[in-house]
């Protein structure tokens, strides 16, 4: 499975469908800042967003990400196809 940094929508608010996850670094990067957070699982992410997005999200709340279904691609290892 692969989603891109840039469809994960990240919130300071959970919301339905949401995923509550840790915040474990911030990168600005020019226009875009780079958030790596992790999930309950130990899975680690990237998730990218403006930088006006950026400076609404507090560091010191709680993180949430949502995935719009449409931008998750599906992969076969064993045929190495996208599904």
């Amino acid at each position: 499975m692969g989603i891109r940094p840039e469809d994960i929508f990240v919130s300071n608010q959970g919301q339905e469908g949401s995923i509550k996850v840790e915040l474990r670094a911030k990168t600005p990067l020019n226009l875009r800042t780079v958030y790596l957070l992790r999930l309950e699982e130990g899975v680690e992410i990237l998730a990218s967003v403006s930088e006006e997005e950026s400076m609404l999200l507090d560091d010191n709340k709680d993180f949430y990400i949502k995935v719009d279904e449409k931008n998750v691609n599906y992969f076969d290892s064993e045929q190495r196809l996208i599904v």
